[in-house]
């Protein structure tokens, strides 16, 4: 196993810096967005490290146009497997990171723990080498799936008690046991977050995987969102605002205004048809404009126009807007 050192003990890896400011290490850094990110939240990469080299050379080029506090050499070519990262124990503040989501992807063969792809044992066997501060893993939606849910759940404890290492060739459902007995913290978190509620103009969705050390007071919680596609909504087809912040010349015909009424009446507020059950949602603004479908019924025929419109502009008083 290849050993890394801040000190470039060894030419293949290349060399590591140990910043004196928040610094952090990146696995499976991919093309390098959740590095930027990082970047802009204030830390200094100490090294990212990625196997593809395809992504390798995008995250050379981000790296040169868009800066991650890291230089080029900082960057490593390498696969995990093949690394340890004990010189660090101790010296890093963050360790960040999307380990392959191939194992879990919606479109992928769902194997889980059974693809070889499956990298969250050594992103667990990193985060104990290096035991930072704190952690920061994202993967795609689909690990938050019932067939794999007992598998995540064993993801979660994993990485709140990497010093609890799986014996070799020990199932991971013994392993998973132990942990449960062994489970009293609470200090790793998730969540399914999608980047268009917070001003991204793209749907992604993607689980966030927060963990902090047990010494570590990290009160700290998701952020809130900022953008909504029930504000969205109303910005364009009652405000008007939207086209005004963006300079685009926009005339909202009467009938354009009356199929966009009935879109957010049915679908904006409550995120499902009419007749069928809500899909995740608590009581929504569906259950409080039209009980019984009374008003939909009303607007469908023309009718109550003006009093639903004075309803939304009310209830977006309080709403964030796009």
């Amino acid at each position: 196993m290849l050993t890394l050192t801040a000190d470039c003990l060894t030419q293949r890896i290349g060399p590591f810096n140990i910043s004196t400011s928040m610094n952090s290490i990146e696995i499976f850094a991919g093309g390098g967005g959740l590095a930027l990110g990082v970047k802009e939240a204030g830390f200094s990469h100490s090294g990212l490290i990625e196997w593809d080299k395809n992504s390798v050379k995008t995250l050379h080029h981000n790296c040169k146009n868009f800066g991650f506090g890291a230089k080029q050499q900082r960057i490593h070519n390498n696969d995990i497997c093949d690394i340890s990262f004990l010189e660090f124990r101790d010296k890093i503040d963050l360790l960040s990171g999307g380990p392959p989501c191939q194992p879990f992807s919606i479109g992928g063969k769902h194997k889980a723990y059974n693809d070889d792809r499956d990298m969250f044992p050594e992103a667990t066997r990193t985060l104990r080498e290096i035991w930072p501060k704190a952690f920061i893993f994202e993967n795609v939606r689909g690990l938050l799936r019932k067939t794999f849910s007992e598998y995540f759940g064993y993801i979660i404890l994993q990485l709140t008690y990497p010093e609890i290492q799986k014996k070799p060739r020990q199932e991971w459902q013994r392993h998973l046991a132990k942990l449960e007995k062994y489970h009293t913290s609470n200090n790793v978190v998730y969540r399914l977050l999608n980047a268009a509620d917070y001003g991204v103009p793209q749907k992604r969705e993607r689980v966030f995987i927060i963990g902090f050390r047990n010494d570590i007071d990290g009160k700290w919680s998701f952020p809130e969102q900022t953008h909504s596609e029930a504000a969205l909504h109303y910005s364009k087809f009652i405000s008007g605002d939207y086209w005004k912040r963006h300079s685009i010349k926009y005339t909202v015909e009467k009938e354009a205004m009356d199929i966009s009424l009935w879109n957010i009446v049915l679908d904006g507020f409550g995120n499902h048809e009419p007749g069928s059950g809500r899909y995740n949602q608590q009581r929504s603004a569906w259950d409080i404009i039209h009980p019984g479908r009374q008003w939909a019924e009303k607007l469908q025929e023309g009718k109550a126009k003006d009093d639903i419109v004075r309803f939304i502009d009310d209830f977006f008083n309080a709403q964030p807007l796009p």
